[in-house]
């Protein structure tokens, strides 16, 4: 798993962790919130969508190569400057695995999220964004950390 909480690309999140599994042919980027409510979920839904689309532009490109190893860069300087570690994954690893896995977006909520919280705006919301992801061909996950 990659914390890529605070590394910007043109002053956008893309996630604030990236994990997959070997067996998977996915790779998950998810964002996280505190709550599940008409709020957090405008908040969160926002902060996916416009991640979303940039990496999908990104992705279209003949760049899309020089625009992944760009990110990574900044990933690693993250963990060498704040955790004094190194990425457990190579450039080339990385940079592959976006290339060629499934890309899915995770929005998860620390606490609130079940099937019967109260807040209809943020179903409508979560809803929304599942339909927005499913245009950008990603797959998308809901789930409560709690």
């Amino acid at each position: 798993m990659i914390e890529a909480h605070t590394v910007l690309e043109k002053y956008i999140e893309l996630a604030d962790f990236i994990f997959w599994s070997e067996s998977d042919e996915t790779i998950y980027l998810m964002h996280n919130k505190g709550y599940f409510d008409g709020l957090g979920v405008r908040d969160l839904a926002n902060q996916m969508e416009t991640a979303a689309n940039y990496l999908y532009s990104q992705m279209a490109t003949k760049n899309r190569r020089k625009f992944l190893k760009g990110y990574y860069q900044k990933i690693k300087a993250k963990y060498e400057e704040e955790y004094k570690e190194t990425l457990q994954i190579s450039e080339n690893d990385f940079v592959e695995s976006f290339l060629n896995k499934k890309i899915c977006y995770i929005a998860s909520f620390i606490q609130n999220y079940n099937l019967s919280a109260k807040s209809n705006y943020g179903k409508f919301l979560t809803n929304l964004l599942k339909e927005k992801m499913k245009w950008l061909k990603y797959d998308f996950l809901v789930m409560d950390l709690s």
